[in-house]
Formats: structure tokens, sequence, C-alpha cells
């Protein structure tokens, strides 16, 4: 009999998209809209629509250990509306929700149809029934602690007596492929690959939804990923999937349903040849390309999308963006034109240079011909060995900056190795170059 199954990870109730910018709020729009508890409501509802058999969770459902109050109510409603049109769900306990989860299976273990793997760290498994027929095998495993350094299938010990009438699904909050040691449950791929015995392992801890690793004869690897994209660099489509098993393990089918209610992008714009006064223009005609050609075929399309804009080229207009009043505008202003999406800028990554010949420049014995020779070095696809000591220096201080509180409660995204300091330096000496030109000649 074909099982049916919506599969997600990492829901992180208690928690909600960042960066929403207040201007998006003004009209039919709220916070709750961008919540991780609002994205378990329209998982409940598409579950029902999509008449899947169960529901999978693969650990995090809640944000932190602290996320109980915000969680239980909304979770009890849901799995009780799930369980009356005849769908059971079945989940385990990742890094984030390791001591409030105990604490949740036990509040909601009352309620038909909700299934949990409550053995820390080690694997339970389970049987999905429906009026007494049994329809899946459920392996899973629950995260013991904060961390975990030891690989979860060194204590894989399956049933031997299993027929292979129904497919067996693996259940485990881990990281995959990372190397021995990490925090958090590192598993080979081959690992999870070897285990004939299993159709598809789900797994959770990874936000980002991961391409499907198949091998013929072997189980299928994924990470369905955070249903709501919670931060930049969650980039892309965000959602539930809908897995179709025929038989004991032919997973005819995997697919995302993208439902997230915001979107993260980055956008490239080349600004060659930009004047200041046409800046916002080009960023206004980029945004209405962007949404022709990502957001035009989506079925769910999200109801905000912030795009995170890279600059290139050469042109006048480098640095226009910091002008105050330009700024003002872009970061408030929805750029869309048509569609159901908002379009806001998150932020913009000005790597475009000003219009300055730099091999003209660094033939001069001024201050400016010492920058240029300095950036020209560092923008070479090997810098001068006399540069470690300056990039070195660079990263240092990249590093004590991203260690302070304030820095911290600002930006969640944190990059200080030797390529940022070099992108950070090249930056920095190339406006400094520009304001060298603006002042004129020196005497």
């Amino acid at each position: 009999m074909p099982v049916k199954i919506l599969a997600t990870g990492d829901l992180h109730i208690g928690n909600q998209s960042s960066r929403i910018p207040d201007d998006a709020l003004e009209g039919s729009l709220n916070r709750e809209d961008f919540s991780c508890g609002k994205m378990w409501d329209r998982l409940v509802e598409c579950a029902i629509e999509q008449k899947v058999d169960l529901v999978l969770l693969s650990g995090d459902i809640v944000h932190k250990n602290t996320g109980y109050l915000a969680a239980i109510g909304r979770l009890e409603r849901g799995l009780k509306e799930l369980y009356s049109k005849g769908i059971q769900t079945y989940a385990t306990g990742g890094n984030h929700d390791y001591r409030v989860f105990q604490e949740l299976a036990q509040s909601l273990e009352s309620i038909s149809g909700f299934h949990t793997i409550r053995k820390k760290g080690e694997w339970e498994y389970l049987e999905c029934k429906r009026d007494g027929e049994l329809l899946a095998r459920i392996h899973g495993w629950c995260f013991p602690d904060q961390h975990h350094t030891e690989n979860p299938l060194m204590g894989y010990s399956p049933p031997q007596d299993e027929d292979a009438v129904v497919p067996t699904v693996g259940l485990l909050h881990a990281n995959l492929d990372y190397p021995p040691g990490d925090k958090y449950a590192p598993v080979p791929l081959t690992d999870l690959q070897s285990k004939e015995n299993v159709a598809i392992w789900v797994l959770g801890h990874q936000h980002a939804p991961t391409p499907k690793e198949e091998i013929a004869g072997r189980p299928i690897v994924f990470y369905p990923g955070s249903p709501q994209a919670m931060k930049p660099g969650e980039n892309g489509d965000h959602g539930p999937w809908i897995i179709e098993i025929d038989g004991s393990s032919t997973v005819s089918s995997c697919q995302q349903l993208p439902l997230s209610s915001v979107r993260y992008d980055e956008w490239p714009i080349d600004i060659t040849d930009c004047e200041n006064e046409d800046l916002k223009i080009t960023i206004q005609n980029e945004a209405t390309r962007y949404a022709e050609t990502t957001l035009s075929d989506l079925k769910h399309p999200p109801h905000l999308t912030l795009l995170r804009l890279v600059l290139s080229g050469e042109s006048a207009a480098h640095q226009g963006y910091r002008n105050e009043e330009f700024a003002e505008s872009i970061y408030s202003e929805d750029l869309s034109s048509t569609g159901e999406t908002e379009i806001y800028v998150e932020k913009i990554i000005d790597d475009s240079r000003p219009v300055i010949d730099l091999a003209e420049v660094a033939k001069r014995k001024d201050p400016m011909g010492v920058i240029a020779r300095l950036v020209i070095d560092l923008e070479s696809d090997n810098p001068s060995s006399k540069l470690d000591g300056l990039i070195a220096d660079c990263q240092n201080k990249l590093g004590e900056v991203h260690q302070r509180v304030h820095y911290k409660n600002i930006c969640e995204e944190i990059e200080d190795g030797p390529d940022e300091a070099k992108r950070i330096l090249i930056q920095q000496a190339r406006r400094l170059l520009l304001k060298l030109q603006e002042q004129g000649p020196t005497q």
C-alpha cells in the first residue's frame, strides 16, 4: 500500500523570521505572519489538504529550551486536528530542544496519534498503524544533550524479524558528513546509505534544504530544512516535503512545497557606468527582474522577499547607497511592481569599484600611489607574502569586534576568515582612494 508523508525539520516554534522591516507591517501583515508557530499551523492545514498518512518532525521543534510555553498550546491544537483526520505524527528531539522535548512529549502523550522518540541517545523502533493495519515503521534517535560528539549510527541495531511489506523511515537529528568529534552528532552519508532496510532518511539540524542523495538500491538521504526561513543566508525555497513510498522501499516522489511566508535571497547587480542618480532606478529594475525570474512561477509565493543586493562593476555610483536620503528610501520602500509578494532590500553589499585608473595612480609616489599598489596586490590571484601580516591583523581585529556582545546583538552571520579580511581591506582602501581623489592633488 502506498504511504504518503509530510516531512519537515527544525520548526523552532517560539522563533520568527528576522530583519522584517517595519514598513512591511503597515498593511495587512503582522509579525505573527512570520512566526514559526504560524508555520506549524500552515503545516497542519497542508497535511490535511494533501491527505497524508503521517507527519514527520526531525527535531528542534521548539526554539531553545525556553520555548515550552510558546509551543505547547499550539502543538496540542494542531496534533488533535491532524488526528481528527486520521493523520498520525512522529517526532524526535534535537540539540535546541533536547531538554524541553521530554516535557513536551510527556505533556502531549495523551493525544492520540502523537508518537515521540524519547529515549535520549538511543534508537527506538515504532510501528505506524491505521485501523490495525501496518503502514510504516519509524526508526528514530533522540538528541541526548546540547552536544553529542559520537556517530548516532554506532548504536543502530534494527529488529531482525521485520518483513519487507511496509517501508521503514529513518528519523534523525544530526550533522551529515561532518568530521568525527563534531558537537552535533556527526554521521557519514555512506553509513546512512548502507542501511538497506531503510527507504529514506529524514534528517534535522541543517536549516537549508539539501538535494536528495540518491543511489540505486540505497536509501534516500536528505534534510527537509526549516519550513520557515528565519534569517538571511537561509536563501531560496523553504517549506515541508511530501514523500510518497510504494511498497517497502520505492520512494516514488519527494517534492517540496515552498510555504514559507518570507524568502531571503541574494541578487547580483552590475552597476558599471551607473551614475548616482540612476542607482535607485537600477535597483528597482533589478527587483522587477528578480520577481519575474524567481517568484512568478511559485505556486505559493511568499508574503515578503528580503533581498541582499551585491553591487559589482566600476561605477561613479560606488558607495552611492550610503547617501542618507538614498539609504532611507531604498530600505523602506516596497520594490515590487506586480504579484503578491512585497520586495524589500535587506542589505547592500558594495563590491563595486570607484572609477579610478589603479594602474595609472600606482605610478605615483604620493599616498594615493601607495594605496593603489596595495589594492592591486590584494586583488591579485596570489597576493605577495608581505601582505600576510596585514591580512592577519585585519582578521584578528574582525574577530575581536565579532566577539563583542553589541555586535552579536545586531549581526547573526559572522565571517572573519582571511578572505573576509581581504575583502574589507580592499573595500576600505578603495574608499580611501576615492576620498583622497575628491580632495584633489596633494600640495
